[in-house]
Order: structure tokens, then C-alpha cells, then sequence
């Protein structure tokens, strides 16, 4: 839900750290166990503890690579996922907040906010500018901000508010997904989910989705 997206981003702001657990894909979570957790640290993934834990050692060894051999870290939290219409039915992030992510032992991983400044995801924006003539005011030049850094919630909300006059088909979903995104090589509007996730954990880097 966007709420909880939104208190994520507010707490890596704060500097806060977080570890992650499985859920085992054995039964449904409720939101109260995943508000338990969090308030805890701890960030809920609907995945095995096997699935969990290879994502998490591929994500933490492209990072450490990224890092030891550019200086610069491609891991970022991505929030909010558009869904919209060309072709065919695509799912694109909106927001992009930077990750640096450290191991404890062997089985646990720990993220905090990175050094770079959040982003939202231009390749798209401006893709909806020249192909579907949308303006996006609000984010034009400066991402809003509150309190604790970017406002996700009125980056979310301006978003929906632009495209639901456009096509009230496409939509805003309140997802977040973490993983190592390559600005210069991807084309950020192709759908993260052309394979599935598991897959994409066990043969390819480098995505995890929150519950």
C-alpha cells in the first residue's frame, strides 16, 4: 500500500537499516504481521528462504563488484510501478531511491540509503511526453519533498492524476521492488515482470519484490 512504500522511503531517510525475511510462500501474510516486521526492520518478500537468499547474495555481489570497480552503485528501491498501455499491457517504476546494502554473516543482508539523489524514472517520463503528449509539472524540475526527503505520496498521487486523464485504464500500483538498474543500458519503461521474478532470482540479477 502507498502508505507503507511511503514510510519505507521516509525511514532509509532517517537512516534507518533494514534486513529482510521470507514468507515462505506457504500461506498469505496479513498486513498487521508485515507492520510487526517492518516496525522491526525487517522487510517482508513473498519468496522461499532458498529463492530469498540467492536474490539477496546476487544482489550484494553485483554491488560489491559495482562499487569496487566504478565507484558508483547501480542498487536502487524502486516505488510505485506504472501500468499502462502501448502494444501490449507494461509495468515500469516510478521512483528511484538509492541503496547501499552490507552483509552480516553468511545468510543476512542488511540495506540503508545510498549516497545518490532520488530520481524518477526520466526514460519514461519523457517517453509519455513525446509519444502521448502528457506534462508532469510537478516533477518537471524538483521532486517534491517532506519532512524525512521526497514526497512519494504526491509524486505517486501527481502521476495517477495525469494518466488517469489520458486512459483511465492505466494505473498506479503501490509496489516496491529492489534490484540493480543500469540507467544508461535499460530501457526503463520495458516491463520488469516479462519474466517472472522467481525466475529472474535464480537465472538472471537481480530483482526482489517486497510484500
Amino acid at each position: 500500500e502507498r502508505e507503507f512504500i511511503s514510510n519505507l522511503e521516509d525511514s532509509l531517510y532517517e537512516n534507518e537499516r533494514f534486513t529482510f525475511i521470507d514468507t515462505n510462500k506457504t500461506r498469505e501474510i496479513n498486513s498487521e504481521e508485515i507492520k510487526k516486521h517492518f516496525n522491526n526492520k525487517r522487510l517482508c518478500f513473498d519468496l522461499t528462504k532458498k529463492d530469498l537468499q540467492t536474490g539477496l547474495l546476487k544482489i550484494y555481489n553485483q554491488y560489491v563488484v559495482n562499487t569496487q570497480e566504478t565507484g558508483n552503485s547501480s542498487l536502487f528501491l524502486a516505488l510505485g510501478m506504472l501500468e499502462w498501455l502501448e502494444k501490449r499491457t507494461i509495468r515500469s517504476p516510478i521512483i528511484f531511491i538509492p541503496l547501499e546494502i552490507g552483509r552480516k554473516g553468511l545468510t543476512t543482508f542488511e540495506i540503508s540509503i545510498g549516497d545518490d539523489e532520488p530520481r524518477v524514472n526520466a526514460t519514461l517520463i519523457n517517453k509519455l511526453k513525446d509519444e502521448f503528449y502528457l506534462e508532469f509539472p510537478l516533477i518537471d524540475d524538483y521532486l517534491p519533498t517532506d519532512e524525512y526527503g521526497i514526497d512519494i505520496k504526491k509524486i505517486l498521487a501527481h502521476v495517477e492524476e495525469v494518466i488517469k486523464n489520458h486512459d483511465p485504464s492505466w494505473s498506479v500500483q503501490d509496489t516496491a521492488y529492489i534490484g540493480h538498474f543500469s540507467f544508461a543500458k535499460y530501457l526503463m519503461w520495458k516491463d520488469l515482470e516479462e519474466i517472472d521474478i522467481e525466475h529472474l532470482l535464480k537465472k538472471n540479477p537481480l530483482f526482489a519484490k517486497l510484500v
